[in-house]
């Protein structure tokens, strides 16, 4: 039999899951801890139970000695002897001798623990500085665990080096970053300012195919932006055509589904640039005119709407709501 890997209700891969959280160096520590633990929480209660003993004793030896004393010095007394004086000094030996090999037997205890500990920790050491350094696991699988001839078979497995520094560290990669078709809106450039333009952003007037292929990639902008070859061009998704259909007076603002426009005759017709390069990153203002900018131009109407709206939100706290009906205040 073969302990795997895989941990199941099976009970021969239960035993290699138990077997695998031992090879694991944080298990490893947190048991030697429980057990370090355990043994002087024990040891400190063996402590509490000779210390109490060797007290009563002590008393017993020293109460009866007295009595002991006094009786023999009333005896030898009568008879014109000194005292016998030598069962204070011999229970005081044999106390002492108890209570040395105590201590002797606890100073064993005490350094056998801290080797214990040393030795752990030295082994932890080596086990995290290998896989460390070295990209090395060590890997320890038995099999035949309940056989004849049960064997631990001992793998040293190196790791993969992945592109980086030579110690195997990942390189930090910086973000790729890709040319694309950008537009620059507002119409306010002629054809060659829209040349200049892009050069300054250090980039180039986008030709059609690129822009159509912004297109296919889900670009979209409502408005002329001039590009290569005298042509002003600008996308516009189905999903946007078929939004701008429902809104009354929109339904043509944005052109049609795919890349509208085309060469324009007049070069000094101003308007939006579409340029091809690396796009610049987004400012605060550009990223508040994304959030609230709508895919038509407004009208008249619509701003007046739309300040209008603002003002009643502005009430909503003193608009009152009626209820469904008399008994409860919304549909069940």
């Amino acid at each position: 039999m073969e302990v795997t890997t895989s941990s199941t209700v099976e009970p021969q891969n239960m035993y290699n899951y138990i077997n695998s959280l031992f090879m694991n160096p944080i298990i490893i520590g947190i048991f030697a801890l429980v057990f370090v633990l355990y043994f002087v929480f024990f040891l400190s209660l063996g402590k509490n139970n000779n210390s109490r003993i060797f007290n009563s004793n002590s008393n017993m030896s020293s109460s009866s000695g007295s009595s002991s004393n006094s009786l023999e010095e009333g005896i030898f007394s009568s008879i014109g002897l000194g005292s016998n004086s030598s069962s204070g000094p011999g229970t005081a030996s044999l106390s002492s001798t108890v209570t040395n090999k105590t201590s002797s037997s606890s100073s064993f205890i005490t350094n056998f623990l801290t080797v214990l500990i040393i030795v752990i920790f030295i082994i932890l050491l080596v086990i995290n500085g290998v896989q460390y350094y070295f990209g090395v696991d060590i890997v320890a699988k038995f099999k035949d665990l309940f056989g004849q001839n049960p064997q631990l078979d001992v793998k040293v497995v190196e790791k993969e080096k992945k592109e980086g520094d030579k110690k195997g560290f990942p390189r930090i990669r910086k973000p790729v970053l890709k040319e694309e078709v950008f537009n620059i809106p507002g119409n306010y450039f002629n054809y060659d300012d829209a040349k200049s333009l892009c050069q300054a952003q250090g980039a180039r007037l986008a030709t059609y195919s690129e822009v159509e292929d912004a297109y296919n990639s889900g670009a979209e902008w409502c408005n002329y932006g001039w590009s290569e070859g005298q042509m002003a061009l600008f996308p516009t998704q189905q999903t946007t055509y078929d939004g701008l259909q429902k809104i009354k007076g929109h339904e043509n603002d944005c052109g049609r589904p795919g890349v509208n426009g085309g060469y324009m005759a007049n070069p000094e017709i101003q308007y939006g640039v579409n340029c091809y390069g690396y796009k610049p990153k987004m400012t605060k203002e550009e990223e508040e005119l994304m959030n609230t900018s709508t895919p038509y131009p407004k009208t008249e109407k619509d701003l007046e709407m739309e300040r209008r709206v603002n003002y009643w939100k502005t009430k909503l706290d003193e608009i009152l709501v009626s209820p469904f009906n008399y008994t409860s205040w919304s549909r069940v």
